[in-house]
């Protein structure tokens, strides 16, 4: 199936989803924002579960995607002093 044919709401959920996935390792609340902003959109849409689980998704891969960087930083700096 091709995006094209897919419908405004599988497109939301889609790249919802790939938003939240990027927000574990790039540019975290910005990604887990958009990720947010696009199942709350689906929701309204009338996709109530795809939306919700795209917004849980993003909630929870931004906050690991924070710790993860929360722990990188002190471990750089650890580094440098070897």
């Amino acid at each position: 199936m091709k995006f094209e044919e897919l419908t405004k709401i599988e497109k939301l959920v889609i790249i919802g989803l790939i938003c939240a996935g990027l927000s574990l390792v790039f540019y975290t609340p910005i990604f887990a924002f958009l990720g947010i902003i696009l199942g709350a959109l689906a929701f309204k849409e009338g996709a109530r579960t795809k939306g919700t689980v795209v917004i849980l998704v993003s909630v929870i891969f931004g906050v690991i995607g924070l710790l993860l960087l929360a722990l990188k930083i002190p471990l750089d700096a650890y580094s440098a002093f070897l």
